[in-house]
């Protein structure tokens, strides 16, 4: 039987638009993804490579944007609360890192432990680090397909 559109009446006597010869047809698998993120995260952390830098904290500003999985519900619960990606960068400051360069790997990956990431984007900037400009750095990790 060829697949025709009818508009037969459906057993509560409406009109449907069914499929002639199909009972149910599920609903197209759909992934939407949104972008989040925080910017301006200040950090006091013990980082540098240099003498002068050994030993004390310096200021970081860190940028953060995400790619998850969209939030099924209207709930905390299903996406990524803000306060966590700002405690991942106070926990990460306390660390002791060379580089910045480091640091935005590294909190990029701990960010990727939520199953929810497919993407994290995260620059950090040094202020102090040069006597007329900023350092910054950027790492963009991405969650393999086979890992999704």
């Amino acid at each position: 039987m060829a697949n025709t559109i009818t508009s037969e009446r459906n057993p509560a006597g409406h009109a449907d638009g069914t499929i002639a010869g199909v009972v149910s047809l599920p609903a197209p698998a759909t992934s939407i993804r949104q972008t989040v993120g925080v910017d301006d995260i200040r950090v006091e952390a013990f980082i540098g490579v240099h003498g002068h830098e050994k030993n004390r904290r310096q200021l970081l500003v860190v940028a953060v944007e995400l790619e998850i999985t969209a939030p099924v519900h209207d709930t905390i619960a299903d996406t990524i609360d803000y306060n966590r990606i700002a405690d991942a960068c106070r926990e990460l400051a306390d660390r002791g890192i060379g580089l910045i360069e480091t640091f935005a790997r590294q909190l990029g990956q701990e960010l990727l432990g939520d199953r929810r990431v497919l993407r994290a984007e995260v620059s950090i900037t040094k202020p102090g680090a040069l006597p007329n400009g900023v350092a910054r750095a950027t790492a963009t990790l991405i969650r393999p397909p086979s890992q999704s």
